[in-house]
């Protein structure tokens, strides 16, 4: 007798837990696990100082960046609401030495997505001659 009653228990906690799962099946509504999308997360950013960064006061940083665009065979100086001016290379040292004189002087070097290798690397070798003589203080290569 003992035997079917625990017989009968079992199967109807079985029939409950198969009837719980149909139930969850068929319940559109029911929703067991959030979806990452529709948990809003909120990260907090830091400040992050490196020990060579300088903290300016004024609005105005001294200072000149020369922006050139290499493309196929030719350099472009990039000016103000990208203005393109074609530049020769034989013309970078005048433009280099009429940068301003206080500050950092920084040539910011961007190849196009067609850019013709060998003219970059003659215009990067150029530049870094001129950091090495102390004309410009660092290229920038993007």
């Amino acid at each position: 007798m003992k035997a079917d009653i625990s017989k009968a228990l079992f199967l109807d906690l079985a029939f409950i837990v198969i009837a719980a799962l149909v139930l969850l099946v068929k319940d559109p509504s029911l929703v067991l696990v959030i979806d990452d999308s529709e948990v809003d997360v909120a990260i907090k950013s830091l400040a992050v100082e490196s020990g060579t960064n300088t903290v300016y006061e004024d609005t105005t940083v001294p200072g000149e960046s020369l922006f050139l665009r290499v493309g196929t065979g030719e350099v472009w100086e990039v000016q103000i609401e990208d203005v393109l001016q074609p530049i020769q290379f034989n013309e970078l040292e005048q433009r280099l030495k009429s940068m301003a004189a206080d500050g950092e002087r920084v040539v910011v070097l961007q190849p196009q997505k067609n850019a013709d290798y060998g003219t970059y690397v003659k215009w990067r070798n150029r530049l870094l001659s001129y950091v090495r003589n102390g004309t410009i203080q660092r290229i920038e290569e993007i």
